[in-house]
């Protein structure tokens, strides 16, 4: 899968994905996710401090390494229950299709906040910045329309199928972290009782 077409050829991308055979392929693509993100996240805490900047892009590196298969396991599971004939392969290159975008425009939107910030003059601050935020919505656009084709064409969906599905991947993860994020809550609120009272 040439990634260089996404851009310019996405539907191809989509069918190269779906041609591929084996999970080299999509686990490479996944690290170039990850390396993109990684980079991404890097570049404007490197301003301020350049060891916090490695740390965090190499827990970001590895958190979409691992996000990317534990989705692609769900993805690849909850289509199939649709009807779709994919694999986890499947789902891992959905993820990476899904996410590239998303992932080249982060890293864009990076570049040109640093640049701005860089600079010390607040008119080009906000103009990187609503360039950034700009390049941030193309990107989350491109990636949400390349993501339900790719659901489509990957699992041999239909329209509403391959929309239920992203709804339910959608829905089931939000859950998740809301319930999460509870029980974090819940746990600080236990320690704090426990020291203070």
């Amino acid at each position: 899968m040439n990634l260089m077409n996404l851009i310019s050829d996405p539907v191809t991308l989509i069918k190269e994905a779906k041609a591929e055979k084996t999970m080299q392929s999509s686990w490479i693509n996944l690290a170039i996710v990850g390396i993109i993100f990684a980079i991404g996240v890097a570049i404007p805490v490197a301003l301020v401090n350049a060891a916090d900047a490695a740390v965090l892009g190499a827990m970001t590196f590895i958190a979409t390494m691992i996000w990317g298969a534990v989705l692609g396991c769900t993805l690849a599971y909850a289509m199939r229950v649709l009807g779709g004939k994919g694999v986890m392969k499947d789902g891992i290159d959905l993820y990476v299709l899904a996410v590239i975008a998303p992932a080249v425009a982060w890293l864009l939107a990076s570049i040109l906040i640093a640049i701005g910030a860089l600079t010390l003059n607040p008119g080009l601050i906000m103009a990187m910045s609503l360039i950034a935020m700009v390049i941030q919505v193309l990107g989350l656009i491109a990636g949400l329309a390349i993501g339900f084709r790719a659901t489509k064409d990957l699992f041999g969906l239909d329209s509403a199928s391959a929309l239920a599905g992203m709804v339910i991947i959608v829905i089931a993860y939000a859950t998740s972290v809301v319930l999460v994020g509870l029980s974090v809550f819940d746990a600080a609120i236990s320690v704090l009782m426990r020291v203070f009272l």
